[in-house]
């Protein structure tokens, strides 16, 4: 996956067998990412009918409602975190808006 506005950024997934025995958040090594998106409402559409499944649907942060973000689970059962910064947020190192736009090959 790449960013449609970057060419200095991506980020893969790698295909392995089946870990039964991996629990999310439960298991050591790698347990979530985070990739800031230009709309997550959008994506979260796009989501509905893919091998992604949402379990945080999108929503404004509890502190801000410039920060909205939602929450997937892969079909590895890898945690993913999909945040939209609406803009600039002082006490963050937020990119801009609309800097990235991830979209899935599914």
């Amino acid at each position: 996956m790449q960013p449609e506005k970057s060419d200095d950024f991506s980020f893969r997934f790698i295909h392995q067998p089946d870990q039964s025995n991996y629990i999310a958040f439960k298991s050591t090594g790698w347990n979530a990412a985070e990739l800031i998106v230009e709309d997550v409402d959008e994506l979260a559409v796009e989501l509905e009918n893919s091998p992604f499944k949402i379990i945080g649907a999108p929503a404004d942060l509890s502190f801000t409602k410039d920060i909205r973000a939602m929450q997937v689970i892969g079909p590895a059962n890898e945690i993913l975190y999909l945040t939209q910064f609406k803009k600039n947020v002082p006490e963050f190192d937020s990119q801009s808006p609309a800097v990235l736009w991830i979209r899935p090959s599914l």
